[in-house]
């Protein structure tokens, strides 16, 4: 997807993750209210021990896929740091709520589901319709980001990612203050102690939905995920995907880079980050 793709489907989450803020704070009884937060609960929020022991087989099979076909990777961050980050997929914390960013994010939200509309004249895209909420949760609005850009964003719009995180924040921040509220906690600032705190656990759902959404084969699907997954095979644009997942990860500090023992830290080359101490 390019830039002015990109910054259309930013926009128009922006404006998801604003309204949920707003009902949030303005009408508490709503978003508290039953049926709203049982629309938007884990869809697998009671059988979560079958969910985890699923994303559990998935992760050892992408750690090995991923080894196997880019071990590349392996110059960008330790094999622990990258089981650590695919491990997100069954250890990230489903029920994050944490102010003052929790809101109602769509939860798949990549190019598959979405739909354009585009001007006549000139064959812009102007108009955007989200697709398929069929997991729609309650947690941060980062998850949508990250998974959005670093799944969907073409490389040369990837090269853009601070700038698209930026455009996408200050539409927030607007679309928050147009309908009602001053914003004042939901700064710059604050959101990037957002992306600190939550970035490391959007590496799993990347991790193994890169493969699936550049493969270039097609396989019949089965009954088990796992097996259909790995004869996916992982494509020319889905290794050059994982390379710059793990790089900008790692260069940005979103990934626990070195084990010491008592934790995980942040590697201290530059080239892979800082070395402050990791969550």
């Amino acid at each position: 997807m390019d830039l002015d793709h990109c910054r259309l489907a930013l926009r128009e989450l922006a404006h998801l993750h604003a309204l949920g803020i707003v009902m949030r704070r303005l009408r508490p009884e709503v978003f508290s209210g039953r049926a709203f937060q049982e629309t938007c609960h884990h869809f697998m929020h009671d059988r979560m021990d079958v969910y985890k022991e699923e994303m559990r087989t998935l992760e050892d099979t992408v750690v090995k896929q991923v080894l196997e076909e880019v071990p590349e990777v392996l110059t960008l961050l330790d094999e622990n740091a990258l089981r650590k980050g695919i491990g997100t997929l069954s250890s990230r914390d489903t029920t994050h709520r944490k102010e003052p960013f929790y809101t109602v994010v769509h939860n798949d939200f990549w190019v598959n589901n979405m739909m354009f509309a585009y001007d006549d004249t000139i064959g812009r895209p102007e108009r955007l319709k989200m697709v398929d909420f069929q997991i729609t949760e309650i947690g941060s609005p980062v998850r949508d980001l990250l998974f959005f850009i670093y799944s969907s964003a073409d490389s040369d719009a990837l090269a853009r990612v601070d700038d698209l995180m930026r455009e996408y924040h200050a539409e927030l921040e607007r679309y928050v203050r147009l309908h009602g509220l001053d914003g004042d906690d939901l700064g710059w600032t604050a959101f990037q102690r957002e992306l600190e705190a939550v970035a490391p656990d959007a590496m799993g759902q990347l991790m193994l939905m890169t493969s699936i959404i550049r493969a270039q084969n097609k396989v019949e699907k089965t009954d088990n995920d796992d097996d259909t997954f790995a004869r996916l095979g992982v494509s020319a644009p889905a290794k050059t995907r994982y390379l710059e997942i793990v790089r900008d990860f790692a260069k940005k500090g979103w990934v626990r880079t070195v084990w010491y023992g008592t934790g995980y830290r942040k590697n201290s080359d530059p080239a892979r980050g800082s070395d402050r101490c990791c969550r």
